[in-house]
């Protein structure tokens, strides 16, 4: 009888990279860890290179304890030389499909299972399959437009949170976007010293909030706050809280001092001598003080205290397709770029500073970039 309880999709695939190493219950598939490295090394050559890449997922409806050997034999005989067969958890495969459209793993994946379903190896088991596709080409985007090399727009849009892999999809026979795996959630711990430590932080700089807030509302008219959409993990948008330091027509002049960027590199917009900062703003900006009202976005959850600055939706619309690669992790306050040189840093520089925190982010490295940030915000060097 059907177990009512039993899920016909994998686990979410950040336990990809938190399971156990286990012994592979298929002989010569990839374990999980395995599966989990190929699938970052084919992240970083498209990204490299441009063309996409697909992952097909296959498990047995309705049967939690099918055996999976007769399957795996049988993919591996459809299947090119460099393409990959790994286990994705304990009831599902996956075969890794390098340099491989949609269409094309489609045609893998339909040219396999009739084949095994027609030799009645296991006639009474239905297998099921899901295509997932990076980077995820939206109708009428050639691979072209996606960004070869590293040089060229992606076109890609920030997404909504992502149903998990094996779900029913929005569109029959449409792929599923496979950007959203690589994503990083704050793990509970972190979390909790992130709420621990902005909490206790609005307390003690209640009087600074006080004068700033005085200082914005005397001096200019317009609100206290500036609320920006900004994008977060994974793209997805969310509400970026900062003390006002420009005249409320900053965005409507912003077209016309695009010749004057400072920044010569990357979607950024950078002035030391911005003409729509307010007096009061340049020294909110110089102290770092207009950049506290954010502890209140790390107690709703939206950032974390140590990750890389969330962007603005206009620059992610302009990020190659490696560049992508910051919006992994949960936006923090401060990162490597802020104890670096802030803006004084080129901007694909900075994103690699983003890259490298993923690789050596650890408690003791967080509280390292803390204590580095108290000393910049001190100096003031790249505040502008």
């Amino acid at each position: 009888m059907q177990n009512p309880k039993r899920k016909d999709h994998p686990k979410a695939w950040s336990s990809i990279r938190s399971m156990f190493r286990r012994r592979p219950l298929v002989p010569g598939a990839l374990t999980v860890d395995d599966l989990a490295r190929a699938f970052q090394q084919e992240r970083s050559r498209t990204d490299r290179n441009g063309r996409p890449f697909c992952m097909v997922v296959f498990w047995a409806k309705d049967q939690p304890q099918y055996d999976l050997r007769p399957l795996a034999e049988h993919l591996r005989s459809k299947m090119r030389l460099y393409d990959l067969l790994g286990h994705l958890d304990d009831e599902h495969l996956a075969v890794l499909l390098p340099e491989t459209p949609p269409d094309g793993a489609a045609r893998f994946a339909s040219h396999a299972l009739g084949e095994f379903q027609d030799t009645g190896a296991r006639p009474h088991a239905t297998i099921a399959h899901e295509i997932c596709t990076y980077p995820l080409i939206e109708p009428g985007i050639s691979e072209t437009d996606q960004g070869q090399d590293g040089g060229g727009p992606t076109q890609l849009e920030p997404q909504p949170e992502p149903t998990p892999v094996g779900q029913p999809m929005a569109k029959e026979g449409a792929a599923k976007d496979l950007s959203h795996a690589f994503s990083q959630p704050v793990s509970p711990g972190r979390r909790l010293v992130d709420i621990l430590v902005a909490g206790t932080a609005i307390v003690l700089l209640s009087p600074v909030y006080l004068l700033a807030a005085l200082a914005i509302k005397l001096t200019t008219p317009g609100p206290i706050i500036f609320v920006q959409q900004r994008a977060g993990r994974g793209g997805v948008p969310f509400p970026f809280y900062k003390f006002r330091s420009m005249y409320i027509d900053a965005e409507a002049r912003k077209a016309a001092l695009t010749d004057k960027n400072e920044h010569d590199s990357g979607p950024i917009f950078k002035m030391k001598n911005d003409p729509r900062i307010t007096p009061v703003g340049k020294w909110l900006r110089k102290t770092s003080i207009d950049e506290l009202p954010q502890l209140f976005n790390v107690l709703k959850g939206d950032m974390t205290l140590i990750g890389p600055r969330p962007p603005t939706l206009d620059e992610v619309a302009k990020y190659d397709l490696w560049q992508r690669k910051r919006l992994d992790l949960t936006g923090g306050i401060t990162c490597i770029w802020q104890v670096s040189g802030r803006s004084e840093i080129k901007f694909n520089e900075w994103v690699r500073m983003d890259i490298e925190y993923q690789r050596k982010r650890s408690f003791w490295f967080d509280v390292k970039l803390l204590m580095k940030t108290l000393g910049a915000v001190v100096s003031g060097r790249g505040a502008y």
